[in-house]
């Protein structure tokens, strides 16, 4: 696959939303909070960032698309990876976590039939 195409850009998306659920499976929000987990929050962070990137470019690139599958929410992953990256100093765990726990199992379905 290209880099920039559709397909490659929606594998990396994918991807990145299977890595999240492999690095939460069985655990708890409370142990995710915790500031000595530094090392999975960052990890589940940068996935994010992964999948927020490569919608922007899906976005941007293949505009027509992202309109033939509107409920993939595009814009929303884009602008979960502008609040990390942009507003990095002030990351809200708890956003992260709600983020993971519910948008992402269900980002994963959305995307799993478009491979």
């Amino acid at each position: 696959m290209n880099p920039g195409q559709p397909l490659s850009l929606l594998y990396d998306m994918l991807d990145s939303a299977e890595r999240i659920l492999r690095l939460l499976d069985g655990v708890a929000k409370e142990t995710f909070l915790e500031p000595a987990n530094i090392v999975i929050q960052d990890a589940v962070s940068y996935r994010l960032v992964i999948i927020g990137e490569a919608a922007a470019s899906l976005l941007a690139k293949h505009p027509e698309f992202c309109l033939q599958h509107p409920e993939v929410p595009w814009k929303g992953a884009r602008a979960m990876r502008n609040f990390i990256i942009h507003d990095y100093m002030n990351i809200d765990l708890e956003r992260i976590w709600e983020t993971t726990a519910v948008s992402i199992p269900e980002l994963a379905a959305l995307l799993k039939p478009l491979l």
